[in-house]
């Protein structure tokens, strides 16, 4: 019922999102700290930066060198005070009692949210985002040595303990340690499309990958249609998807003509609407969607499969 609800928004209310700007390029900064883990920020930092127009970078609160677990010593890019806004910004765990308690970090981080940003905990540093108030009233969870500390620090909160991740929209909390790729191939579907979270997760041979394991209770803000805001490329192409493996070709196909308005140069959203007007015996659309597609990327093995078909198929 829920993505019948959205495909009328995104369908019924062109005109007011048609005025705002897709976005395609994004900034992720991956947090970092003395005492920080090294597979809470290295595994989405790996996921994150496999991924075509991500920029990814690290940021402390002064610049200055650091070391993660007693042995790797990290100099990061950027200080707070000198950091580019991110799109997303990943708060890692490790000991972290003293920056979750650093006035300074906490209110960078209500800044950057308020602001736009999207921020995403992995482990127990979801303290740090528990002590800015964000976490107040959410479902979340985290490391499962932490929970108790954390239902503790949140009254009002659900913390789970069966989660690999929780999405609250621009809050994401993942679990313990290498749950922080799980986070991060959810946002990448999100962004991009589960097409590229899973070439990502190809790349990477993380064959642990299922999505399934973790909980989005993200309601995109395209339900309402007043918002003016524009989907996610990867929100669109997760919808039309689910759509075509229903059978509903056509709904797919008019979705996707939405979305090639805002993301022109997406050669899968043309990949999608061609499959889906092939699968609703539409050659001539079909083709001109996989002609656009190849054009967009040479590399294309479905457009070019299709194409090569007779015409008389």
């Amino acid at each position: 019922m829920l993505r019948g609800i959205l495909l009328v928004a995104l369908l019924g209310s062109a005109k007011t999102r048609g005025c705002a700007q897709p976005k395609t390029q994004f900034n992720i900064a991956i947090f970092l700290y003395q005492g920080v883990e090294l597979l809470d920020f290295a595994g989405p930092g790996e996921a994150f930066s496999a991924t075509p127009d991500f920029n990814v970078y690290t940021v402390s609160v002064d610049g200055k060198q650091l070391v993660s677990q007693g042995f790797v010593t990290i100099q990061p890019q950027y200080s707070i005070d000198n950091a580019p806004i991110p799109d997303i910004v990943v708060f890692p765990g490790g000991e972290v009692q003293e920056t979750s308690k650093d006035q300074k970090i906490l209110d960078w981080v209500n800044a950057l949210v308020a602001k736009g940003s999207t921020a995403m905990s992995v482990c127990n540093g979801a303290a740090i985002l528990a002590r800015t108030g964000l976490l107040n009233g959410l479902t979340i969870t985290t490391h499962h040595s932490a929970i108790d500390r954390l239902r503790k620090m949140l009254p009002n909160s659900t913390v789970l303990d069966n989660a690999k991740y929780v999405d609250n929209g621009n809050i994401i909390t993942a679990a313990g340690v290498s749950s922080g790729i799980e986070g991060a191939l959810h946002m990448i579907s999100r962004i991009k499309g589960r097409d590229i979270a899973k070439g990502v997760a190809w790349y990477m041979e993380y064959n642990k990958w299922k999505p399934e394991e973790g909980l989005s209770l993200y309601k995109n803000p395209a339900l309402s249609p007043d918002s003016g805001l524009i989907p996610y490329e990867g929100e669109l192409k997760n919808l039309a998807m689910d759509l075509y493996e229903k059978g509903q070709y056509s709904q797919a196909a008019n979705l996707m003509q939405k979305a090639i308005k805002w993301y022109p140069n997406s050669a899968s959203c043309y990949n999608i609407l061609g499959a889906s007007y092939s699968k609703a015996d539409n050659r001539a659309e079909a083709t001109k969607a996989y002609t656009r597609s190849l054009e967009l990327d040479p590399k294309n093995e479905d457009a070019r499969a299709y194409l090569a078909q007779p015409l008389n198929k």
